[in-house]
């Protein structure tokens, strides 16, 4: 609602005071997401090479909570489970491009120019028919999903502080962290969702999205690093911290949308995902 374009309001001050409300309620959520992680946060380097090698180690961590999970989606679900499952997940990815323009105002330029590579990759490049919305609307269509079910509260969650990172601008360098994570993970999963899909019958149309996320997310990911978040590091160390509240956050959010999806899918416990990982542990991370 705070995003949708609309007509002249009745009573605009009672909107804001209700969008008031609302923010608040925004701001102790998001505020209670980072107590989790800001001890674990506080201690990441802050000499951009290092900070470089914390991010891969953070890609690690992501992958052990994630992909065995989905290594069982890509050899065993049925086009049942992975319809549920995308119905959870592409709520989530509908509006990466939003986000990507939301965290650009008032960057420095070359940061303001790598998301902007980035946005016009989720729009095609141009092309209608090659845009992120379009490839999940056909990929909606294929699976026959059913958009009248909402996403689980986790799910919801994870979209929840997303938008909330991406529009408060006390939150200006954690979103960068958070989007960072999301691409160091879309490629991997992206890989995996399509073979699961290809090996269920599904169209090369279909799989289509996430053969784009699979191609783009490690390019992409070293150039967010490089043209977006190591600079701002170079600037100003504070930045590190922030930033890596950011992709906790997100890596916390994932865990427990994980979590979810192993119980409602009933995924056998050899196939369970390490959550949080050792890494996470190490670093004063809770469960």
């Amino acid at each position: 609602m705070r995003l949708k374009p609309s007509f002249d309001v009745v009573d605009w001050q009672q909107q804001l005071r209700q969008d008031t409300e609302l923010r608040v309620l925004e701001g102790h959520f998001i505020e209670a997401e980072r107590a989790q992680i800001e001890e674990a946060a506080k201690k990441v380097p802050t000499q951009p090479r290092e900070f470089a090698g914390w991010l891969d180690s953070l890609r690690a961590a992501s992958a052990a909570q994630s992909e065995p999970l989905f290594h069982w989606l890509a050899q065993h679900a049925t086009s049942s489970d992975m319809s549920w499952l995308l119905a959870q997940e592409l709520p989530g990815d509908d509006n990466l491009e939003d986000l990507l323009a939301l965290a650009q105002v008032n960057r420095p330029w070359r940061a303001k120019i790598e998301m902007a590579r980035n946005y016009w990759d989720e729009m095609g490049q141009g092309s209608a028919s090659a845009t992120s919305a379009r490839l999940v609307e056909d990929l909606r269509h294929e699976l026959h999903m059913d958009s009248t079910e909402p996403p689980v509260w986790e799910t919801l969650a994870r979209s929840n502080l997303m938008l909330g990172l991406a529009t408060n601008r006390r939150y200006g360098f954690q979103v960068l962290g958070a989007l960072a994570l999301v691409e160091l993970n879309a490629g991997p999963t992206g890989a995996l969702l399509s073979a699961g899909l290809k090996r269920l019958g599904y169209s090369s149309a279909t799989c289509a999205y996430f053969g784009m996320r699979e191609t783009l997310s490690p390019l992409r990911a070293h150039s967010w690093n490089e043209g977006v978040l190591l600079p701002y590091v170079a600037q100003d160390p504070r930045t590190a911290a922030a930033i890596a509240e950011g992709a906790l956050m997100r890596l916390v959010a994932d865990a427990r949308c994980v979590q979810r999806y192993q119980n409602e899918l009933k995924v056998p416990e050899a196939w369970a995902p390490i959550q949080l990982s050792a890494w996470a542990r190490a670093r004063g991370l809770g469960a």
